[in-house]
């Protein structure tokens, strides 16, 4: 893998709470999976647990984040690993109302806010971006009628649920009086198969009109390319319920791409 492109690299989830009380594991974690490959590989991002929240199945975890980061960032001070950059990744339930209203009215959650906050200043004194997973067919299948499918698929006059989701987020951070933090979309997607509305045409449709977006950002800021990484790049066959998180893949589990799709990634 060549030094131009840029490596995402994630923390799982079951291991915050072991890194963050013991940081001598935080120090083999890095030794493990970072010094061996680093330079060859571009790590950009060191992304400590996914999607941990006060307000969704992962709040045990909000507990032990700041810890976990606070280990990893001394450990890879240690290692010369500056340049790495720690942050975290997010989902929309850390907004209040988010599928409700215009992005500009949207805020934090309190119960968030108050969990975020040294999260974000965190971030914010290492340069690092707010990293949220943003899944318009999610919001779709929850509010099929006020989130309809063209609004999901990029397919109206209105705009879209990705722009309004991502827009959302900044309003949030700018009220939280962190306006400056760049967010970064870690996980985005559509699925295939196993639920409403998956199918491979809609999954096209959303990746192609989805790399045309990123290219000339949201209504809060024009003309600014959106950093995305896009869920994923193989179907996960042997993932468990619920069926629709193994499909989001642009190929099958036998590398056969599912769709033509034009555009670039870069």
């Amino acid at each position: 893998m060549g030094k131009n492109i840029e490596v995402l690299l994630g923390v799982p989830n079951s291991e915050v709470i072991p890194l963050a009380v013991d940081p001598a594991k935080a120090e083999s974690w890095v030794r493990t999976n970072i010094q061996p490959y680093f330079p060859a590989v571009n790590i950009k991002y060191l992304v400590v647990g996914n999607e941990i929240s006060p307000n969704n199945d992962n709040n045990g975890l909000s507990f032990f984040l700041m810890s976990t980061l606070q280990n990893f960032q001394n450990s890879l001070s240690k290692a010369g690993l500056k340049d790495i950059k720690l942050t975290s990744s997010f989902d929309t339930s850390i907004l209040r109302n988010p599928y409700m209203d215009v992005p500009s009215n949207i805020s934090f959650v309190i119960e968030s806010l108050e969990f975020l906050d040294p999260f974000l200043k965190f971030i914010s004194s290492n340069g690092a971006p707010f990293m949220v997973n943003i899944y318009p067919y999610y919001a779709h299948v929850i509010n099929p009628v006020g989130l309809d499918l063209d609004y999901a698929l990029f397919n109206s006059s209105k705009g879209n649920l990705f722009e309004a989701l991502l827009d959302s987020m900044y309003s949030a951070l700018q009220k939280a009086g962190y306006a400056s933090l760049e967010v970064v979309v870690a996980e985005t997607g559509w699925p295939s198969a196993g639920g409403v509305s998956a199918c491979v045409e809609s999954q096209r449709i959303y990746v192609t009109k989805l790399l045309e977006q990123v290219k000339k950002g949201t209504p809060k800021n024009h003309n600014k390319p959106i950093e995305t990484y896009l869920f994923s790049m193989f179907d996960e066959d042997i993932k468990g319920a619920p069926q629709i998180e193994s499909h989001f893949g642009l190929f099958t589990p036998n590398k056969d791409l599912k769709f033509v799709f034009s555009g670039a990634f870069n």
